[in-house]
């Protein structure tokens, strides 16, 4: 035996609750894409635009410079300059936080050469100091291909978007678009909504899972519960009753085992002792059978033992003779009492050529009759009369 009881669940439960699983399984991975996905659309649209931008400001540029030097030609033009300043702020919105050109000198260091900021003191004024905030930059001068970062550490940015401007097949210069923050809100905001009832559904439904199981694990403990008999942890009649329609006797060998004169033990040493002797009877049968058979106590003193047929030795009787050596050397100890307990046994090897666990057990039974009758002790199968080790 040694075995949990397979709990008989409800079908429509099994299926309700596997069903509701894969729903929360489903509405987290689905809405978790469709997120993500909706978010990257978001993003290369907002980068498409801005390179479309960045596009048009470039060719306003080279449009005035030419072939020139890009840094010296607005040193000396000053008012093309202010004017292709004026230019920028035009793109300017409330998506776009800051618009402005940046060049690297001979030393690496970044410097402004066009800014849209109209707020004087913000300003990036011409051949002013930049500090990049990454090395994106960088790499936007060495590589001549627009970069984009997200930005997951400034406050007031989202993305900033980095368009290189070339003159003569060298990046003289940068032009940076810098996402307002405001447009990741709105988009955090839109998309909130849907995730929040998303998330309630997928708590209500985790809820009802965890309460369902819980109420599916009660039932298990009370319905095993219910099934065990209290004194000596083997099944009972009703677990019995469980089996009747869905055992396959052709896989088991039925054996009716009686304790020798255990009302002699109840008389002589008294009924508590008597359900010692019956608990420690019960725990050396289970301890010498393995955890495909079932051992139930059928009334009383009576165990029904349902052995798993595995090969011949199963069918030979031969387990049944070793569980009764077993029980016959070892007796039990209670108290300063030594008690010698044997047992009879009845076997009926083919259980499934009867028409019932019903008739099958009654086979068994007349077997163990018959051990009780010729001297105790002893095993009695319907095939074998005198099983050996």
């Amino acid at each position: 035996m040694k075995q949990f009881v397979k709990s008989k669940l409800n079908i429509l439960s099994i299926i309700t609750l596997t069903f509701l699983t894969l729903i929360i399984s489903t509405i987290y991975i689905q809405f978790d894409n469709k997120t993500k996905d909706l978010k990257n659309d978001i993003l290369q649209n907002e980068i498409y635009k801005a390179s479309e931008y960045a596009s048009n400001i470039s060719y306003m540029i080279l449009s005035k410079v030419m072939d020139e030097n890009l840094y010296e030609f607005l040193k000396e033009n000053q008012s093309v300059k202010n004017e292709m300043d004026e230019k920028l702020a035009l793109f300017k919105s409330s998506k776009y936080l800051n618009i402005f050109v940046i060049r690297k000198d001979k030393k690496d260091k970044l410097r402004y050469l066009l800014d849209a900021e109209g707020n004087i003191e913000e300003k990036g004024f011409f051949d002013q100091k930049f500090d990049p905030q990454s090395k994106l930059w960088y790499k936007v001068f060495d590589s001549s291909v627009a970069q984009y970062a997200v930005q997951d550490n400034i406050e007031e940015l989202w993305i900033t978007f980095l368009h290189p401007i070339n003159i003569n097949g060298k990046t003289q210069a940068v032009l940076a678009f810098d996402f307002s923050s405001n447009e990741h809100t709105y988009i955090v905001n839109m998309i909130t909504p849907i995730k929040n009832i998303f998330l309630f559904l997928s708590l209500v439904l985790v809820v009802f899972l965890i309460f369902s199981y819980s109420q599916l694990y009660l039932n298990y403990k009370i319905e095993k519960k219910g099934l065990i008999d209290p004194l000596t942890l083997s099944y009972n009649r009703l677990y019995l009753n469980t089996l009747k329609n869905k055992i396959n006797l052709a896989k088991y060998e039925l054996c009716m085992v009686d304790i020798d004169y255990f009302k002699k033990i109840n008389d002589t040493y008294g009924h508590s002792t008597g359900d010692i002797v019956l608990k420690s009877f019960s725990k050396r049968i289970l301890n010498q059978i393995k955890k495909d058979d079932i051992l139930i106590r059928y009334g009383g003193e009576e165990f029904l033992l349902l052995i798993k047929k595995r090969d011949e030795e199963t069918s030979s009787c031969i387990i049944p003779e070793r569980i009764r050596q077993v029980l016959e050397n070892s007796p039990i100890a209670v108290d300063d009492k030594i008690i010698y307990v044997t047992a009879s046994f009845g076997v009926n090897n083919k259980p499934n050529q009867s028409p019932s666990l019903n008739e099958a057990i009654k086979i068994a039974d007349e077997q163990l009759y018959k051990a009780k009758n010729t001297g105790r002790n002893k095993v009695v199968c319907t095939h074998i009369k005198n099983p050996t080790l």
